[in-house]
């Protein structure tokens, strides 16, 4: 049977006391002396075996809150996924909406933009309200935003650089066809104002006579003509045939009295027999302003006019009247 601790000090302490009684000093000492050591050895042990209680505590709680942290993280990734498929339905139904108001706001943009275009202090165009989907995206997901917006920008820069090329393809078209017009108009000003324009610009004489020098600028007549043609300038243009019909037509009368008694080459349509004796003298810039007036369209509704003037320029420059 245990004996009792305090039995088992009582006995130690009435031991000792027997033993002091009886003792010598030197043994006295050395019984102290052991006793002393023997209590700092128990308190050792006591302090020992606390810290080893500690630790162990430790350890358990340790363990507690490692356990406690495994379960909120596996909590924690379920949730994730949860709210990952959330997010994909939202982005799934928002995305086209936002598609919708980013082109809404552009065709706003460009009407505001052309509405102020003169004025001194544009009003800036108003700031479109947020959608509720990314408002609670920004304060409940705030690690998708990015993503989300960047998705967002690469699909819409890339339907904008669609867009844009297609426009750009028609502005090409659109230039292409007004010049094909622009072209069809000259040459159909040409035909109907200098009947034989294609015949003269075929002739070796008139290739010549381009190379010579413009009287009023100094320019070579050919580099003129280029100009006037770039320009798609049928009023223009159709002033150098007029000089050179009406120059060739002074040479041939130099060359040839009488010439005028006969009727004119062909400038345009049959001349009327008595070109010979016309009495009228037409300056250049009266042929040059009948061209221009003809491009204007104000013989538009008078094509007797139109036609009578035509006759009697003809008829000046076959017989020389040309000053």
């Amino acid at each position: 049977m245990a004996i009792p601790k305090q039995a088992a000090a009582a006995a130690a302490k009435a031991d000792a006391m027997i033993k002091g009684a009886n003792e010598t000093p030197e043994e006295k000492a050395a019984r102290e002396a052991e006793e002393a050591q023997a209590a700092e050895v128990a308190r050792l042990a006591e302090e020992e075996a606390a810290a080893a209680a500690a630790e162990a505590e430790e350890a358990a709680r340790l363990a507690e809150e490692e356990a406690a942290a495994k379960k909120a993280a596996a909590a924690a990734g379920s949730d994730y996924e949860s709210q990952y498929r959330t997010l994909q339905g939202k982005y799934d139904a928002e995305v086209p909406v936002l598609y919708r108001q980013i082109a809404e706001l552009q065709v706003k943009l460009a009407e505001i933009t052309a509405a102020h275009k003169t004025a001194a202090a544009p009003t800036p165009a108003p700031t479109p309200t947020e959608p509720a989907s990314l408002v609670y995206l920004r304060k409940e997901m705030p690690e998708f935003e990015d993503a989300v917006k960047y998705m967002i920008k690469r699909t819409v820069t890339g339907l904008l650089n669609e867009k844009m090329g297609d426009v750009t393809t028609k502005v090409g078209n659109l230039e292409n066809t007004v010049v094909e017009n622009a072209g069809t108009a000259f040459f159909k000003y040409m035909d109907d104002n200098v009947k034989n324009w294609r015949t003269i610009n075929d002739m070796p004489d008139f290739m010549g006579w381009l190379k010579e020098a413009d009287r009023r600028s100094g320019r070579s007549k050919y580099d003129l003509i280029q100009e006037a043609f770039t320009s798609l300038d049928g009023p223009r243009v159709s002033t150098f045939f007029a000089d050179f019909i009406e120059e060739e037509a002074a040479k041939k009368k130099s060359k040839k009295p009488g010439m005028e008694k006969f009727a004119a080459p062909d400038a345009g349509g049959p001349v009327d027999s008595n070109v010979g004796k016309a009495e009228i003298t037409i300056t250049r810039a009266d042929i040059t302003k009948f061209y221009n007036d003809v491009a204007k369209g104000i013989y538009k509704g008078d094509p007797e006019s139109m036609k009578k003037r035509e006759t009697e320029i003809n008829a000046a420059i076959a017989a020389g009247k040309v000053a």
